[in-house]
């Protein structure tokens, strides 16, 4: 038992409801574990670039493991194409929202298996939107990922998938 809000646990028992309708006619989406333990590995071979933790890889909580896990192993059944394509995600500050949106950037633009992917850090101030794409910026430099991704000022980008990663401001 962990403490968890209305939303949390209506999520968990949406879940588990879900899990019991896979195969069954009419529920079109199936569970596919492989795909979330994908993007775990993925993140867990990131480095925290800042504090306490600077250089440690990073680990993922059990609360971020259900919520991402839940993102990216869900799929059409036919298809293969997410559930989920948007996600809402409220955490108290100071536990690392933006670490987290930047590793989730990083991989849905450069190791999603999508050609020509672009990514975008977006706010409705271009400098709000550069405090997230700092963080991809700094996980790409602190995690040996720069012989795959270029790093500049303003994007980053792939060339061997023709993929991007920059930030919007509505200004």
């Amino acid at each position: 038992r962990v403490p968890a809000g209305k939303y949390h646990r209506l999520a968990c028992q949406r879940h588990l409801k879900d899990r019991t309708l896979e195969g069954t006619e009419g529920f079109p989406w199936r569970f596919e574990l492989d795909r979330a333990t994908r993007f775990f590995r993925f993140a867990e071979q990131l480095k925290h670039y800042k504090g306490e933790w600077a250089g440690q890889p990073i680990v993922l909580q059990p609360y971020q493991r259900f919520r991402l896990g839940s993102v990216f192993a869900w799929v059409h059944r036919e298809t293969g194409l997410r559930r989920f394509r948007t996600s809402y995600h409220e955490i108290p500050r100071k536990n690392g929202k933006s670490l987290e949106a930047a590793v989730v950037m990083l991989y849905l633009s450069f190791f999603d298996g999508e050609a020509g992917a672009e990514g975008y850090c977006i706010a409705t101030k271009r400098d709000q939107a550069k405090l997230v794409f700092r963080d991809c910026q700094q996980l790409v430099k602190s995690s040996g990922l720069k012989n795959k991704i270029d790093v500049h000022v303003g994007n980053l980008h792939r060339d061997d998938t023709a993929s991007k990663l920059e930030p919007l401001g509505a200004d």
